[in-house]
């Protein structure tokens, strides 16, 4: 990179720290998000520059401005920001709709500074050592009953240079709005409100699990809620929930977007995506918090997406045991498995007793129920083009030593979660040649028998 691409990067971070943060709470807190089916825009990678964007399903939530936080906070959250991405390890950025994504060094995103920093013997892998085959084209038969859908991707042709990986770029008062750092690291709501599930569980030993997701744009009603169709994978340790999940979120006044999510203790702490620096990116193409160039449409086109969680086997068979994220046909990343802890029954040293699939909504109402939208907003029994689904229901009951298998679901017995079934339910079906195992699942919130 040249010196002048440094000092223009120099002058940004300097600008971007010192500048936005005393935006009004009446302009953060405008306007409420309903569904929207235009197609966010995606740019060519560029030089770096100093144009900011904004998220307001974040800033919705306060006023604050990070000059308004006890100096210590103020200084620790700008420190963050100065070393997710440093100025000299930035080459190129992309524009994803309204989001924009610094183009950072491989080897200088924050988890491997990280890891070098504690002193760890830290070696990179760029795909799972096991050997997986390619996606195969989906299989058409006279028997299968359900139809195809189209491939909704995050941007065409459109991905940072090699041996760089997207990070997307964070305002101060986005985290400001959280209160603190560590709050906006794993997005802790405030102790009001619930969250209300529509699922189904397979309890077994597995090494991951994966689905074609279908994608929509659900009405958000309010500032802090959230909307969510994803995979989780699990294990309990020590009474406490370690979990890894995947899937696309909406948050209020943003589009939907590609999530990832890990929590080592039951949700004491964790972060999304890459933003404590501990997930460690080897994608240059795949948007984390990126949202997609096509949303599904009542009655109309739909979208989905392959995403996917695998262990890559067990260190005691020789294997790395990380964490890894599928998107399409892309290995995005790992968790190292050193996060989750050694002790047997950890989901460092073991495989996970348990994995999910379907949706989930936070609702921050104090009373009475919210009317963000679950999915598509309508129930499963409306089924395709109506109704949010979630399809090729698969897992790994082994994967490593350089050796790989799935399974469908439905050689399990499942259990179905559903905390308010008059606001969001699920229905699990068993088995279409096209779709495989499949699951639709949602509902539109508060409704006359979800008051």
């Amino acid at each position: 990179m040249s010196d002048k691409s440094i000092h223009i990067m120099t002058q940004y971070r300097q600008s971007f720290h010192s500048s936005v943060v005393m935006i009004a709470a009446g302009v953060l807190l405008a306007g409420c998000a309903s569904a929207s089916d235009n197609p966010p825009s995606a740019s060519q990678p560029s030089a770096p520059n100093s144009s900011t964007d904004q998220e307001p399903q974040l800033l919705a939530l306060s006023g604050n401005a990070l000059s308004a936080l006890p100096p210590t906070e103020s200084a620790k959250i700008t420190a963050y920001l100065a070393n997710r991405a440093p100025a000299n390890a930035i080459v190129a950025n992309v524009t994803l709709n309204n989001d924009i994504f610094d183009c950072v060094l491989i080897n200088e995103q924050l988890s491997i500074r990280k890891l070098k920093a504690q002193g760890a013997n830290f070696v990179l892998h760029h795909a799972p050592s096991s050997i997986l085959p390619a996606p195969t084209a989906p299989v058409t038969s006279a028997a299968g009953t359900m139809p195809l859908a189209n491939e909704a991707l995050q941007a065409t042709n459109v991905h940072c240079p090699d041996a760089t990986v997207p990070v997307k770029r964070i305002q101060p008062t986005q985290i400001a709005a959280w209160g603190t750092l560590d709050n906006y690291l794993h997005r802790s709501p405030p102790n009001v409100g619930q969250h209300d599930h529509a699922a189904d569980w397979f309890s077994t030993t597995n090494y991951g699990a994966e689905s074609r997701i279908n994608i929509w744009n659900p009405y958000i009603e309010n500032s802090g809620e959230f909307s969510i169709s994803q995979i989780w994978v699990q294990t309990t340790y020590n009474n406490l929930i370690q979990s890894v999940e995947a899937g696309v979120q909406r948050w209020y006044g943003g589009n939907t977007e590609f999530f990832i999510y890990y929590t080592p203790d039951g949700y004491a702490s964790g972060a999304y995506n890459d933003d404590d620096g501990t997930f460690i990116q080897t994608d240059n193409s795949v948007y984390l918090g990126g949202d997609f160039s096509n949303y599904s449409s009542f009655n109309g086109t739909q979208w989905d997406q392959f995403i996917g969680i695998m262990k890559d086997g067990l260190v005691e068979n020789g294997d790395s045991g990380d964490w890894w994220i599928r998107f399409a046909d892309k290995w995005v990343g790992y968790w190292p498995t050193t996060l989750f802890g050694w002790e047997t029954g950890t989901l460092g040293a073991n495989a996970a007793t348990r994995f999910a699939f379907g949706g989930e909504v936070y609702d921050n109402r104090a009373t009475g129920h919210t009317g963000t939208n679950m999915g598509s907003g309508l129930a499963p029994y409306l089924g395709y083009q109506n109704a949010a689904y979630q399809k090729k229901l698969r897992y790994y009951p082994y994967v490593g030593g350089g050796g790989y298998n799935w399974s469908d679901v439905d050689v399990l017995s499942n259990t179905g979660q559903a905390e308010q079934p008059n606001c969001y339910s699920q229905a699990y079906t068993t088995h279409d040649l096209n779709w495989s195992d499949y699951i639709f699942f949602g509902g539109a919130g508060r409704n006359a028998s979800c008051p």
